[in-house]
């Protein structure tokens, strides 16, 4: 569960750390990127949900990826990264640097693609009930798409856009891309430490019963309503606070998660426990299950 919450968490970071590197810019190309690669985190996330288990196939990002990230990285320790401001051909508009973002956005397209695949093809493990099904499925991918929506909305609402602006030194503090992405990767990490509690404790995962991401939803209208009666709102205050809402409900939420799983696992969270006793725990459950489920029957 901390695995797939913080890799989410930080995902989104690394992708724009990456665009970063190789001058993407604060684009809607940039946004579009880093969103891509998420979303492919997420139903990564969601095959292990429904199978417990991750197939790997070529192109992935999690090893072949890797190896093609860490070739960049090793060649711009050597080179810098000017090279990645220069036009694609002289003529061209266009720099090397968006024709990454370009391939970044394309393969978490296809890892979306991919993971979604193997939840349709495979079998659920003996471990989890779940068995897929498509409407189910298609609301949990709705789900995410309806929280990027969302939230890149932020950077629109005002008389003119705040993304692809040409001088970003006019923000004092982080610039509009980087705000909106960190929130959401809060609201992307939130979901996922959701996904892996319900595949542990057996339950359907629904995106739109997270108490966050409907908040969320909800302060942006007032936001948008905010903007529409008052013009001179200033629409950065109103991302860093709903930053620090995040910040705020993603703690609690781990810390409820936790008292969770001690009662689901019998794991008592920060503290040492006997191996043999919590598999005794563990055996009485799987029964009492047993008793439930035949009773329901």
């Amino acid at each position: 569960m901390v695995d797939h919450g913080c890799d989410g968490f930080a995902m989104g970071y690394f992708a724009l750390i990456l665009l970063k590197l190789v001058q993407s810019g604060d684009t809607v190309l940039a946004l579009a990127a880093t969103n891509c690669s998420t979303f492919g985190f997420y139903v990564s996330t969601l095959e292990h949900y429904y199978t417990q288990n991750h197939f790997m196939g070529p192109g992935n990002m999690v090893t072949d990826g890797s190896i093609i990230i860490i070739l960049i990285f090793f060649g711009m320790a050597f080179t810098g990264n000017d090279f990645f401001g220069d036009k694609l051909s002289k003529d061209s508009q266009y720099t090397w640097g968006y024709l990454m973002s370009f391939i970044l956005g394309t393969v978490g397209s296809l890892n979306v693609v991919a993971y979604g695949y193997e939840c349709l093809t495979h079998k659920p493990s003996e471990f989890t009930s779940k068995q897929f099904k498509c409407p189910e499925f298609v609301v949990q991918l709705l789900g995410y798409i309806v929280m990027v929506l969302v939230t890149s909305s932020l950077l629109f609402m005002g008389e003119s856009p705040l993304i692809d602006r040409q001088n970003l030194y006019q923000f004092e503090g982080p610039t509009p891309l980087f705000s909106v992405i960190m929130v959401q990767n809060f609201l992307f990490a939130h979901m996922n430490f959701s996904i892996i509690i319900n595949h542990v404790s057996a339950q359907i995962f629904n995106p739109f019963k997270n108490k966050l991401l409907l908040f969320t939803i909800l302060y942006i209208a007032g936001v948008y309503i905010a903007v529409k009666t008052s013009p001179g709102i200033n629409i950065m205050n109103a991302i860093y606070t709903l930053f620090f809402i995040n910040l705020f409900c993603i703690i609690h939420f781990l810390v409820s998660v936790s008292r969770q799983l001690k009662a689901v696992l019998c794991i008592p969270f920060f503290f040492t426990y006997d191996p043999e006793e919590r598999d005794k725990k563990l055996e009485a459950r799987k029964k009492l299950n047993k008793v439930a489920a035949k009773s329901d029957e």
